[in-house]
């Protein structure tokens, strides 16, 4: 790549708060291009029945996540299922564990 004099940024490059990018990318911050929600939290006694519930091990285990795949289960009221249902294209991410290794992983949920 050539790169100029003036700045040493390649050509078709510009510099950003994040650093050299090409020129026809933008700097966004994740929360304009996504929304977040927060999980679930709820009684010890309500895990392991009702519904499917994605949980941490879920999303550590599969680059992407299927009906299928989800082996937790949770009670949780009709409000709550239509409040947190997960949606085909959904990207969902560890923002808490129980090792600080296993944070920030995340799975897409594909059907």
């Amino acid at each position: 790549m050539d790169m100029t004099e003036t700045n040493r940024i390649p050509q078709g490059y510009k510099d950003s708060s994040l650093g050299v990018i090409p020129k026809d990318w933008e700097v966004k911050r994740f929360s304009e291009l996504l929304s977040f929600k927060n999980g679930i939290n709820s009684e010890k006694g309500n895990y392991g029945k009702g519904v499917k519930f994605v949980n941490t091990l879920d999303v550590l285990n599969s680059p992407y996540l299927t009906h299928k795949l989800i082996r937790g289960a949770l009670v949780v009221n009709d409000e709550k299922i239509k409040e947190f249902a997960v949606q085909y294209g959904d990207i969902l991410f560890n923002r808490t564990s129980e090792t600080p290794n296993e944070i920030g992983y995340s799975t897409v949920y594909s059907k």
